[in-house]
């Protein structure tokens, strides 16, 4: 009974104890000063017809993100914009004063990647990625603005408050509430997407063979 035991206890601290987090995010249009217009009202909503959908795998143990597919309707190439430190179109952001609000990018997926990293179509684009360290060292401009949080504190940010926000080219944006340093329009946002956790299969299999071990063995020593 005792192996029966430590043999559940394994399995089940290997589960919480997973490194690999599959991190998603349905994206549409924001408010024009790149909030959340769920929670926020006060600014009007980006006039875009476009969407897209994102996904990747943190893996905690390497700080990468790994497996990064961005798929996006209604935005070309010509409508991307280079923006931020490393002038690339999109990016994972942390609210700025509470959940919901825009804030400063910390993780810029494209950086560093050649253009071998983007399908472009008629309709729209695809961004696919191996993988990108997340740590404030490895990326690139950002390193030393302070806009990072911290490599001993952005994997719970990116698990509790992310988002990542496409910035655009087109000629729909109106906000005028921002820093003097930045132009009207600021911060260009076309999509946002809510970055949400999901179970990892892999720790669903893993559980779902620890429970066959463990009855296999019971029934064994029953025998």
């Amino acid at each position: 009974m005792k192996k029966i035991f430590l043999v559940c206890f394994l399995f089940l601290t290997s589960i919480v104890n997973a490194s690999q987090v599959q991190l998603i995010a349905e994206l549409r249009a924001p408010n024009q000063n790149g909030s959340n217009p769920d929670i926020f009202t006060n600014q009007e909503r980006v006039p875009s017809d476009s969407s897209g959908v994102f996904q990747a795998t943190l893996d905690t143990e390497n700080m990468l993100l790994r497996n990064i597919s961005l798929t996006v309707n209604g935005m070309g190439e010509s409508d991307l914009r280079g923006f931020g430190p490393n002038s690339t179109p999109f990016h994972i952001h942390l609210p700025n004063n509470g959940p919901g609000t825009f804030g400063f990018n910390v993780i810029d997926l494209s950086f560093g990647a050649d253009s071998s990293v983007f399908t472009f179509s008629s309709n729209g684009f695809t961004f696919f990625r191996d993988s990108v360290s997340i740590l404030e060292e490895d990326q690139g401009a950002f390193f030393g603005l302070g806009i990072h949080p911290g490599n001993d504190v952005i994997v719970d940010r990116l698990l509790d408050e992310s988002f990542i926000l496409v910035h655009s080219n087109k000629d729909i944006f109106t906000n005028t509430v921002h820093p003097p340093q930045f132009p009207d329009g600021f911060p260009f946002g076309e999509l946002r997407g809510e970055i949400t956790v999901v179970p990892v299969p892999a720790a669903v299999w893993l559980f779902g063979s620890g429970l066959v071990l463990i009855f296999g063995l019971k029934k064994r020593q029953l025998v």
